[in-house]
This record gives structure tokens, sequence and C-alpha cells, in this order.
């Protein structure tokens, strides 16, 4: 089963000193003939992929906490899994006004190994993120015990889905432990 969080393949991310990347820069400079850029998008941010040892039914009595630097977030779990497998946190109504983030959490059974977190932290804005940034991920069940605490200080990618010279330009960084 595969989840909409892997978007990132999508948004041109090639390591700038491989030789795929010098490809790309000298067969496509993100404009065509005319000087016209392609629109793909893309997100500044943060993803996580860890296992987790605990039952779907357990999963959705938990609460996961998501802090960037010393900005926090908390959603419950209870829904995932039952009408699709991702819950989207804070709400996203209010997105543009409060200028927050969208936390997209989703879990998948890749293998018979067990269940498989994928989180995904996209910032409001393109420039909120700095090399040095720390993002805090936590599950607690419902008896406030954690099964699930990741501390990651990252360093982030540059993405640029339509080239060098067209906009968006994106920063991300994606840990797995899986």
């Amino acid at each position: 089963m595969m989840l909409p969080l892997l978007f990132t393949a999508a948004c041109g991310r090639v390591d700038a000193n491989s030789e795929e990347a010098v490809k790309e820069d000298s067969m496509d400079q993100g404009a065509d003939s005319a000087g016209r850029c392609t629109l793909a998008g893309c997100s500044s941010g943060f993803e996580l992929r860890v296992p987790i040892h605990v039952s779907l039914e357990k999963l959705r009595t938990s609460t996961v906490s998501v802090c960037h630097n010393t900005l926090c977030y908390t959603s419950g779990l209870e829904t995932l899994g039952k009408t699709n497998n991702t819950i989207h946190f804070p709400d996203l109504s209010k997105r543009d006004a409060e200028h927050t983030p969208l936390i997209v959490v989703a879990v998948d059974q890749p293998t018979n190994s067990g269940l498989q977190l994928q989180l995904s932290y996209d910032t409001w804005s393109l420039k909120d993120v700095q090399d040095g940034d720390a993002y805090d991920v936590t599950l607690t069940d419902e008896h406030g015990e954690k099964f699930v605490e990741v501390h990651e200080t990252v360093s982030y990618q540059t993405l640029q889905p339509n080239g060098p010279q067209c906009a968006p330009t994106c920063w991300r960084a994606t840990i797995d432990k899986t």
C-alpha cells in the first residue's frame, strides 16, 4: 500500500554533486525554448519514516506530537486507518490565516514485519527552514507511555523541481529509520 506522503520524488530531489544532477542541468534548465518555466511545485520541511511496534488499534488510542525547533503541534490518531491512512493537522482551514505548517501522518505496512509511520512537516513559507533546525516526533499511548521518540537536527537538501532558472526553490530534510 503506497501513501500520498511520498511526493518528494516528484519534486526533483537530486544530490547536487551527482552525475544525474549534472545531466539534468545540462539537458533541462526548467524552461522551454521560449523561456517559460514548468509549473511543478514543492514544499520546504521535513519527512520521517520510522517503524512502530504497536498494533493499529493501540496506535488509534495514541497521540503524536511534532515539534519544529520550539513550535509544537499535537493530534490524536483515532481516525487513522478507518476511512483513510492519513491524518492532517493542525486545522487546515486556519493554515493561511495563522501561518501554520501542514503535518501529515500516515501509516503503512510495507512488509509483514509491522507498521511504519510516515510523517511530513511542510512549513507555511518555503523559507521557514535553516540548517540546524531540530525536529522532535513523539508517539504516546493512552497511558502516557512514549513508544516512539525521535529527535533530529537536520541539514536540508535544495529542491528545484523546475530547474535552477525557475521558481520555486524549496529545502527538505528526510530521515529514514526503517
